[in-house]
């Protein structure tokens, strides 16, 4: 069973909280975040890059599919996680497409993320993006 983890993109700072489980979340209490917050959930995945990222939404990623490079949006629709970006052939791609799982471990095969759209507006991927670090 994948973690249930949360980022908080703090909006008054422009920053990205470390990722934080509901108990961690609990126990810190209903104010341990002053100002605006946008909460980010954890996809269950991480990237495919020697870091192993953890994915969540809203984060920005770069992957390759049908020769084709792509630079997506991660975002919860319906039931499942889906890379978004006018380039896919559908403007979307669910997620599972690209998913590996090897009994303990799950990521998402050629996924590396870049980004997130809080910080990176436009899907406009900037060097030394925000990944989850502790602000």
């Amino acid at each position: 069973m994948r973690e249930i983890k949360f980022a908080a993109w703090l909006t008054d700072h422009g920053k990205m909280s470390r990722a934080v489980t509901i108990r961690e979340l609990i126990e810190m209490g209903p104010n341990s975040f002053n100002g605006n917050v946008k909460w980010l959930q954890y996809t269950g995945f991480h990237d495919d890059t020697h870091d192993q990222v953890e994915v969540f939404e809203g984060d920005v990623v770069q992957f390759e599919y049908e020769g084709e490079g792509h630079t997506c949006e991660v975002k919860y629709e319906g039931s499942g996680f889906m890379f978004v970006a006018d380039s896919l052939p559908d403007g979307y791609l669910w997620a599972s497409e690209l998913i590996e799982f090897d009994g303990s471990y799950c990521w998402a095969e050629g996924v590396m993320v870049v980004g997130n759209v809080n910080a990176d507006r436009g899907l406009a991927p900037k060097e030394g993006a925000d990944k989850h670090e502790p602000v």
